[in-house]
């Protein structure tokens, strides 16, 4: 089993080769399970799609997070998620339970 995310990037005036992505996914303690990093897209409007392996997970909770990150140094950038609730360096995209 896996989750497919889609994700759409517009980040046209990013510097090239300098930002990674990160996407978490974490159970109901906020330990990370599984992840997966490419590279922020260059192109004005990008689309990219990242499956995450689910099989072995145990029944539980979990939730899929991404961030943007400095991938030289580690450094995260802060993100308002829609509807704006706050600001944090990793942006929730979707709860899930696996059965």
């Amino acid at each position: 089993a896996e989750l497919a995310a889609l994700l759409v990037w517009s980040a046209a005036d990013a510097p090239a080769n300098v930002y990674s992505v990160g996407l978490h996914l974490v159970d109901e303690a906020d330990n990370l399970v599984v992840q997966a990093d490419y590279g922020l897209p260059s192109e004005a409007a990008a689309c990219r799609l990242t499956r995450l392996p689910l099989a072995g997970l145990p029944p539980g909770d979990y939730r899929l997070l991404a961030m943007v990150y400095n991938w030289q140094t580690g450094e995260r950038l802060l993100g308002q998620p829609a509807p704006a609730s706050g600001q944090g360096d990793r942006l929730l995209l979707a709860e899930l339970r696996l059965e």
